[in-house]
């Protein structure tokens, strides 16, 4: 590609040689979104909305972002609009209305710019078997985890003593039933630690750690979230184990929405990720060209450097 198409987040006052990850590009796009989705709020009809939509991003920064998906700007517009004819908010989707639906869907672009060509994990078993990932439950044991995750209940007992808990101590953790693959990049554990030791040093004492519901899946599992009415990309980052889900729902209950916003909202301003509000958890994708800085950074935490 050549021209004002060279780089997707391409600005005239920027200049061409930046990396495409550059913040300030970054910010651009999502201004662009947030324009859009203001507009949409007063669209009633879901016909006028999708034709607002294409008409948006057919001409300006959001093609040229959607035409670095893997499938290219045409399937990913047409996808977009297929969702908003479609759309049924239900209690799982993170997408209540048609804005906040437009939203996901072009913030995911950024994850599919990204990640989208990036080798995926097929099934559950290639996730638990990569020696890629390192598993969470080994790194708690070892202590090198600073944040508070849990793994689903598979068996009948674990999950009477969790339905007790939840009886005799509501809101004492999360609603989410936890992590069905508790893996995840070295990188991804390294950002997640960083951010969960921030976090840590600007809250009171004994206030809830950092919590973090999902890191990397399957397409298979994607798939079946997907049958059960969650927004799940079919090119997610966490596919490509690149992304994570923090809570967000349950630390605004616990008084730490703010801080925890303002720790992952610096980090999204500084173009270190990707980040989208999906209601009850905040998705979050690791840029590219921060993964060297993560993996020195792993190396400190693990004691490997």
């Amino acid at each position: 590609m050549t021209g004002c198409n060279s780089d997707p987040l391409a600005d005239p006052g920027i200049s061409q040689s930046e990396p495409l990850s550059d913040p300030r590009r970054l910010q651009r796009y999502r201004d662009e979104i947030e324009s859009l989705c203001t507009n949409l709020v007063s669209v009633i009809d879901p016909g006028d909305a999708a034709r607002e939509v294409q008409a948006a991003v057919s001409s300006n920064i959001l093609k040229d972002v959607l035409e670095r998906s893997p499938r290219g700007h045409q399937f990913a517009a047409e996808q977009l609009t297929s969702s908003i004819h479609e759309f049924s908010p239900t209690a799982a989707s993170s997408a209540q209305d048609i804005p906040s639906l437009v939203r996901v869907h072009l913030l995911s672009a950024l994850d599919a710019m990204w990640w989208g060509r990036s080798a995926a994990f097929v099934t559950n078993a290639d996730v638990a078997g990569s020696d890629e990932l390192v598993d969470l439950r080994v790194l708690r044991r070892r202590h090198k985890i600073h944040f508070r995750f849990r793994v689903q209940a598979e068996d009948l007992p674990r999950r009477v003593v969790r339905a007790a808990i939840r009886r005799t101590a509501p809101g004492f953790t999360p609603t989410t039933i936890g992590m069905k693959l508790p893996y995840g990049r070295p990188e991804i554990v390294a950002l997640l630690n960083d951010c969960a030791l921030e976090l840590a040093a600007r809250a009171a004492p004994r206030s809830p750690r950092l919590w973090v519901n999902s890191i990397a899946r399957s397409t298979a599992y994607q798939d079946e979230l997907r049958a059960y009415g969650y927004v799940a990309a079919t090119s997610s980052a966490h596919c490509a184990g690149w992304a994570a889900d923090v809570e967000m729902e349950w630390m605004r209950r616990r008084g730490m929405g703010t801080l925890l916003e303002g720790v992952l909202s610096r980090r999204a301003s500084e173009g270190q990720i990707n980040l989208i509000d999906e209601g009850q958890a905040w998705h979050v994708c690791v840029n590219p060209s921060f993964v060297p800085q993560l993996r020195a950074m792993w190396r400190g935490q693990s004691g490997m450097g």
